[in-house]
């Protein structure tokens, strides 16, 4: 996560100068033994893991995105397209293979991809409901790029993206819990889906008031 994603982050109250110790509950002996088994798997396949990064995505910033594009597939495309450029600049020279969660239910990603990496070349394999597959060059770099539903059932490194994304969403609901848990006594702890997530902001809606807390920082606009 960069400064201006930790920066947008002061803006919630129940974030503000909160860090979560990590790891949260399994045993760091546990946890290294897993590492080790990875590792160990990855490179008997010759592959090594290189990085993890998140997009963190707020409500209010969400809102303001989708209300911008107003298309709430655009706004997430654009998160996508910029952890895309990172590795284009990154590993783009040493080739790059990605598979990408396909976004909405769109085929065609020519045009988005030829919007996100200006003069580059792109090459079309395949469009199509089970996947589409674009090749895109320019100099020296070249990258390959796959978007194909349920990726994360198919290819390790959807799977850990979704383990990261689905961790960190945990984590910011146990701050955000923790915060209003304080100020609402006897307040049954969300997980933020629907219809539970209406139901907490329900009861929390005095004490929001009370701390004069914008509704747009809890509730997205979709």
């Amino acid at each position: 996560m960069g400064a201006p994603q930790a920066e947008a982050l002061t803006a919630y109250p129940w974030y503000r100068g909160k860090e979560q110790p990590l790891p949260r509950a399994a045993a760091v002996e546990r946890l290294q033994r897993g590492a080790d088994c990875l590792r160990e798997g990855l490179s008997a396949a010759s592959a090594e893991f290189c990085m993890a990064r998140l997009e963190l995505l707020e409500a209010a910033e969400f809102s303001r995105e989708v209300t911008a594009f107003d298309n709430k597939a655009h706004a997430l495309g654009g998160r996508v397209a910029a952890l895309m450029r990172e590795l284009w600049e990154r590993f783009g020279t040493e080739g790059l293979w990605l598979t990408v969660d396909k976004q909405g239910g769109r085929n065609d990603y020519g045009q988005f991809l030829l919007a996100n990496f200006y003069g580059c070349a792109l090459t079309r394999h395949c469009q199509g409901a089970e996947r589409s597959r674009y090749t895109l060059r320019n100099g020296a770099r070249r990258m390959t790029v796959t978007f194909e539903p349920r990726a994360d059932a198919h290819h390790l490194p959807v799977a850990l993206a979704s383990m990261f994304s689905k961790y960190a969403r945990e984590l910011m609901v146990e701050m955000l819990n923790d915060f209003w848990l304080q100020r609402v006594p006897g307040l049954r702890p969300t997980a933020g889906y629907l219809p539970d997530g209406e139901r907490f902001l329900e009861e929390i809606e005095p004490a929001r008031q009370a701390e004069n807390i914008p509704l747009e920082l809890l509730r997205r606009c979709r």
